[in-house]
């Protein structure tokens, strides 16, 4: 296959090389995956359990109100019914402050199995309970002992507590004061630990854990949840706070009836008084005169001062309440109840809608001040906003104040032009109409001021809350959280991606070779065989295919033999020349075996140690490296003197012999084409095991002698790098043919041999570097 085609299916081959990875890293996979799903399932097996109980609410909302008498809507008002307004006092620290007083909410009790997870317990129903008078945000850890005795520790000011105590007994310390009682002696954990939180601030996490959403939209019915890790508590909760939020509705209502009564009881007595004096004063003027007739003129006249009064009395009373509401808007007092409604005064509609207006934005803007600064823009915007308001309410109330100023003038004018036609009766009679005024006057008046007061009484004792509960909160039966599945998939997921992750970038940051990918899909040089990894004994450095004939080691070597069949012509000599990049690629093991699997087709074979700066080659064959090729070279011996028989039959070693200061040269000599013109006379096949052409260049001229060239590439040794090398010598117009083997791969990259596989260049590159 040409190489570009070869790039040209690069693309399909990922898909191939994807698959092959994934097979090649399985266990790694399967155990970070498997390892992910167990800490997802700790993570969710010690997760406490969150339950969530609900209730929901009617709310008064729009409820129409029948128009009050001025004494009603002066001092009641009319609050606002706002949907948003009502969620804002559900979820006020108030309101919550006031539940937590009925159900405790700052006493946490946790029971430990023998595992270290904990559960935990409502103090109302526990066998074992905790009244912690005295020590807040105290952890303690309780451990029994027996039914009488127990083990108390906490830390208490970064110093370590710990002592024995009785149950039902008061335990006080000048850091607290607890009390445990044993209800039962069943007690199912080993260990308790309890603590009791701070009130104040515990309401506030209990408002964030409170939702409130509105049943439907534009819907008056509000579902309140509320979620804990004790689902009889939450229920307990929720329940009371409905409770509370509906009886504080109605407190508030009795409240302002208490107020009106309290204003009416104070006006009685000061009208009584009058009118006990005014009635004194009449009797005694009554005996004092005894009989005292008086004209039809002067009954009309008494009637028509009595009705003028009483209108002047209106408005006197219409005019101190526009004076109190001017009041409390210059000292932002009470605006949440200002209401001018009931007044029968021109105008009151439209001043009513305004602070109606002025109640809705007092309240956005408290709102906002929970969240916000005064000078965030829409609080600035507010603020401009109530003063506009305000300015109007008090221009319009100014305005209306004047109207009735001018009522009372025009009232006084004719009350005084009465008391002018006054003066023309006798002055007993004036005298007698005048005591006969002021004491009508005062018994109308204690007399509205009864019923009144009947009317109020009877209001506050039927006062209903507009509100109502729809459901209660009832126990939850299983926990919305942790959704413990869910968590053990995500831990299965992540674990997965955490392996691909690893694998992915292992693979972008690896640059040895680790596949017959990276070799095919740089270089069109053919991969001759792959050799696979096999173990032998340490005490040994190598191993020969005629210790395992039928291994896949032995059948890898049998697989290049044949391969090189394609690799020359048929005239051809078979001088074999077999190098690497780097030192410990495995030259010396190839050559070895390769020269045995040939000497079995009853070949002659003989193997050149041409690594004459680090030679191996005579200690796999276990013969003497002395009177070797580099003594021939350099001239000391015969080229007969240097051929030595192995063990095996056709098969001769000619050693490297002792390592001379000048390799380069010797190699590079004349008597090498000699040597080799010799063997080729006397052997089948001439295999040279020479040193790495990636370190030093002494093998260069040796290539060009060869028919044949194999370069031994090792798996995860060898860099990707070191085809670029392969490439040029297979490029080279002086090399015949190349091929490459690649060896030492393992079960898990090309499965299926089941033996291992270590071999002697495994000193590393020391040799070559310190010569070059």
């Amino acid at each position: 296959m040409e190489y570009d085609q070869l790039n040209q299916q690069e693309d399909s081959l990922d898909i191939n090389l994807i698959i092959k990875k994934l097979k090649q890293y399985k266990y790694f996979i399967a155990f970070l995956t498997l390892l992910g799903g167990f800490i997802g399932f700790l993570i969710a097996y010690y997760k406490p359990n969150i339950y969530e109980a609900q209730t929901s609410l009617q709310i008064g909302i729009n409820t129409k109100k029948s128009n009050g008498d001025i004494l009603q809507e002066a001092f009641v008002g009319s609050a606002s019914n706002d949907i948003s307004t009502e969620i804002s006092i559900i979820k006020s620290r108030f309101l919550v402050l006031q539940a937590m007083k009925k159900v405790d909410m700052v006493t946490h009790i946790w029971g430990e199995n023998r595992f270290y997870k904990k559960y935990e317990l409502y103090n109302k129903t526990s066998n074992i309970k905790f009244k912690i008078k005295k020590g807040e945000n105290i952890l303690f850890t309780l451990t029994p002992l027996d039914n009488k005795k127990f083990i108390l520790e906490a830390d208490l000011n970064k110093k370590s507590f710990k002592r024995i105590y009785d149950f039902n007994k008061t335990i006080k310390n000048k850091d607290f004061e607890i009390e445990v009682d044993l209800l039962s002696n069943n007690l199912k954990f080993k260990k308790y630990k309890f603590i009791k939180y701070n009130t104040l601030y515990y309401a506030d996490d209990i408002r964030n854990r409170l939702n409130i959403v509105q049943d439907r939209q534009k819907s008056n019915v509000l579902v309140i949840k509320y979620q804990d890790t004790v689902p009889q508590r939450a229920q307990d909760f929720l329940n009371v706070l409905s409770s509370v939020y509906i009886q504080q509705n109605i407190k508030l209502k009795t409240k302002d009836t208490t107020k009106i009564l309290a204003f009416i009881n104070k006006q009685l007595a000061i009208i009584n008084n009058k009118l006990k004096l005014s009635q004194s004063k009449l009797e005694k003027f009554n005996i004092k005169q005894k009989t005292i007739d008086i004209s039809v003129d002067a009954k009309f006249l008494l009637n028509k001062l009595t009705e003028l009064e009483t209108k002047q009395g209106v408005l006197n009373l219409q005019i101190k309440i526009l004076n109190n509401i001017l009041t409390n808007i210059k000292h932002n007092k009470k605006l949440n109840t200002l209401t001018l409604a009931g007044l029968d005064i021109e105008g009151v509609k439209s001043i009513n809608a305004l602070i109606e207006q002025l109640q809705q934005a007092t309240l956005q803007k408290q709102a906002l001040l929970t969240e916000y600064t005064p000078n965030h823009p829409e609080v600035v915007k507010l603020s401009l906003n109530i003063k506009n308001l305000k300015k109007m309410i008090k221009d319009s109330i100014y305005n209306m104040l004047l109207s009735l100023k001018k009522k009372q003038d025009i009232i006084n004018s004719q009350i005084a032009n009465l008391q002018k036609q006054l003066q023309r009766f006798p002055k007993k009679q004036q005298q007698y109409i005048n005591l006969k005024r002021k004491f009508n006057f005062n018994e109308k008046f204690y007399t509205y001021l009864l019923e009144k007061k009947t009317e109020n009484e009877i209001k506050k004792a039927a006062t209903v809350s507009q509100n109502r509960i729809v459901d209660v909160a009832i126990t939850p039966r299983s926990p919305i959280k942790p959704k413990r599945k869910k968590i053990i998939a995500i831990g299965l997921i992540i674990g997965f991606f955490i392996s691909l992750i690893y694998i992915y970038l292992k693979e972008i940051l690896n640059v040895k070779i680790s596949s017959i990918e990276d070799i095919e899909n740089k270089t069109k040089a053919p991969i001759l065989a792959t050799i696979p990894h096999i173990r032998f004994d340490k005490k040994r450095k190598y191993i020969s295919l005629i210790e395992k004939p039928k291994s896949a080691f032995a059948e890898s070597f049998r697989t290049l033999r044949t391969n090189l069949q394609y690799l020359r012509d048929k005239d051809s000599r078979k001088i074999i020349s077999i190098t690497s990049t780097i030192a410990g690629e495995g030259k010396t093991t190839v050559s070895s075996n390769l020269a045995i699997s040939l000497q079995m087709l009853n070949k002659k074979v003989v193997i050149v140690n041409f690594d004459l700066r680090k030679p191996t080659l005579h200690k796999v064959f276990e013969i003497d490296n002395k009177n070797g090729l580099s003594e021939y070279l350099s001239g000391h011996i015969d080229l007969k003197d240097i051929i030595k028989h192995s063990k095996i039959e056709n098969l001769d070693i000619i050693p490297s012999g002792a390592i001379p200061p000048n390799p380069s040269e010797l190699i590079n000599s004349d008597k090498v084409k000699d040597l080799l013109n010799y063997l080729k006379s006397n052997y089948d096949y001439i295999i040279l095991d020479t040193s790495p052409i990636g370190v030093v260049t002494d093998s260069r001229t040796l290539l060009s002698h060869s028919d044949i060239v194999i370069f031994v590439v090792r798996y995860n040794y060898s860099n990707k790098d070191f085809i670029k090398l392969i490439n040029r010598f297979y490029n080279a117009k002086d090399i015949k043919s190349l091929g490459i083997v690649f060896n030492d791969l393992k079960d898990r990259v090309h499965g299926g041999y089941g033996y291992g596989y270590g071999y002697g260049y495994g000193y590393g590159y020391g040799g070559y570097y310190e010569e070059k």
